[in-house]
């Protein structure tokens, strides 16, 4: 039994190499998850904080490794954890706290600004 046997395809074009301008692709329309438009905004992500919009902070992320220096790098990310914790809430995610690092000049007001565009704070 094959696809074509369990499926209706009739209409469908299941073909993703496909470059014809009769096709649409993932990339040319735009979605509330936050999909790509064919300009390549976010239209969806502007809208809803990842925070909001996944269930893990790992959801819609891919990741990296980073090689930090453990007495100056770790210690300031330590201290950003403890500034989020202190202005939000809510359970701090330690990758959202790298993130929002990482995106910032680590300054705390940097910091928490990039804390809120991910989401925390969101519902306050």
């Amino acid at each position: 039994m094959g696809k074509s046997d369990r499926y209706d395809m009739d209409g469908a074009d299941d073909d993703f190499d496909s470059s014809s301008p009769t096709t649409r692709t993932q990339t040319e329309t735009s979605s509330l998850d936050g999909s790509p438009d064919s300009t390549g905004s976010t239209e969806g992500s502007e809208k809803i904080p990842h925070r909001v919009r996944y269930d893990s902070p790992k959801d819609g992320r891919k990741a990296k490794t980073f090689y930090l220096d453990a007495a100056e790098d770790l210690q300031r990310l330590r201290e950003l954890h403890t500034v989020a914790e202190s202005n939000f809430d809510e359970k701090v995610h330690r990758l959202d706290v790298y993130l929002a690092a990482f995106r910032s000049d680590l300054s705390d007001e940097s910091f928490l600004t990039e804390m809120q565009r991910i989401g925390y704070g969101y519902f306050d």
